[in-house]
């Protein structure tokens, strides 16, 4: 009897060490995926609330003649995670009723002021905003400007709607998470 002795291809050591490459790299990159997604869904498990939204400085500018305010927005983080969380921006804007089902936008901030919330607590962020109404003479937007500014004037809580994104940084971007609530707009002297 004959042996027959199989012969297989010598591997090439470069391709060998490309293959050890790739596989370690889309191991990586799984295990960050992973990561991400745990991040992404402890960030969703936030809550959040508007504390308190406050008429800081209600004035008449002379000329033209449009109201200017100066509002204060509390907004409440909640964490329920085990680990701290860190917000990295907001854009949120303040709209009023208007007739007919419509809103006119009074105020909008966009903030990159960077938020850590440690585990299981809750914090409070201040945000302040400015009307620019003389930047948009619209005159729908200026009469319910003055009602609101009268009514705030007058010691009445005007409803606000306020809405927009609460932005967190990952690493495949941003992470931008709803806020969408009806407040009343109490005065400064209010508490």
């Amino acid at each position: 009897m004959e042996s027959v002795k199989q012969t297989f291809p010598r591997k090439n050591p470069v391709t060998a060490r490309f293959g050890a490459g790739i596989f370690l790299l889309l191991s990586l990159f799984a295990v960050s995926c992973f990561a991400l997604r745990q991040n992404v869904k402890r960030l969703e498990s936030c809550k959040f609330r508007v504390a308190d939204v406050k008429a800081e400085k209600v004035e008449f500018i002379s000329f033209p003649p449009i109201p200017k305010m100066l509002l204060r927005v509390d907004l409440e983080i909640e964490n329920p995670n085990d680990t701290e969380v860190t917000v990295y921006g907001f854009d949120l804007s303040v709209t009023s009723p208007s007739g007919e089902n419509g809103e006119n936008e009074l105020a909008r901030i966009i903030s990159k002021q960077e938020t850590v919330v440690p585990a299981f607590s809750k914090k409070n962020v201040s945000l302040s905003l400015e009307t620019l109404f003389e930047k948009r003479m619209n005159q729908n937007l200026l009469l319910v400007a003055a009602v609101l500014t009268r009514d705030i004037l007058s010691g009445k809580d005007p409803n606000l709607r306020i809405k927009g994104f609460i932005t967190y940084k990952s690493i495949l971007g941003d992470v931008d998470l709803p806020v969408d609530e009806r407040v009343k707009l109490q005065s400064k002297n209010k508490s």
